[in-house]
């Protein structure tokens, strides 16, 4: 069950709930939206950590912001903030992504993000296989092929780019830390710098090298996450 809250006294409000409406239902998931029609109400409610989400206008409701804010620095809970305006630009607070700045863009992400059940569907060169994204510890190049870590074996794909599922992982906490590698920062047991590098320790004993131009990019990821 993803519980959602609506802190809006304008029209965007109820664009905002059908528009959830739409994608959720669409996607067969579990939810709730509570809206607030103004500050008082939410901080007087005192529930935020009942929510995994929160819709915040920027302009009308900034004590709103502030508070959560407040509890995104100082809480162990993963919750997303969604900042917006009226003029229907959209912002992920607090979250190391890249997403079009429209409703349907950020919704698309948060649904990619709170679905942990979703599975990928990856073609072998003996098959077919589903795998969830938070079971891949690393993907990287074998040769010519493109090979997936999973805990218990190795997948061997058929025919994908490095790149391209990079694209459909990137969501989840993964990053490409060189040209060859994509990591899974769930299973990163350890990071070092090492002279002008950084060195990723993952938890099968695998030690990683991040390349020079990726490694502001994976401080910027280790400090967001």
């Amino acid at each position: 069950m993803v519980k959602m809250a609506i802190c809006d006294e304008s029209y965007l409000c109820e664009v905002i709930r059908s528009r959830i409406d739409f994608f959720f239902k669409g996607e067969n998931m579990k939810y709730e939206i509570k809206v607030y029609k103004d500050s008082f109400d939410f901080l007087k409610d005192n529930r935020i950590n009942d929510f995994d989400v929160f819709f915040v206008n920027l302009i009308e409701l900034g004590n709103v912001l502030n508070t959560l804010m407040d509890f995104q620095y100082f809480s162990d809970n993963k919750i997303s903030i969604i900042a917006f305006s009226l003029n229907n630009d959209f912002n992920v607070a607090f979250e190391f992504v890249k997403t079009e700045h429209t409703l349907d863009g950020v919704i698309e992400f948060l649904l990619n993000k709170l679905d942990t059940n979703k599975k990928y569907k990856f073609e072998l060169k003996d098959g077919v296989q589903y795998v969830k994204a938070e079971d891949i510890m690393y993907v990287y190049k074998e040769g010519r092929n493109v090979a997936i870590k999973l805990k218990k074996e190795v997948l061997i794909l058929k025919s994908r780019s490095l790149e391209e599922i990079y694209k459909t992982l990137y969501d989840h906490n993964f990053a490409m830390i060189h040209r060859g590698m994509i990591i899974n920062f769930k299973y990163v047991k350890n990071i070092k710098k090492v002279d002008r590098l950084l060195s990723v320790e993952m938890e099968d004993g695998q030690v990683f090298f991040v390349s020079r131009n990726q490694c502001d990019s994976i401080k910027k990821l280790i400090k967001d996450i």
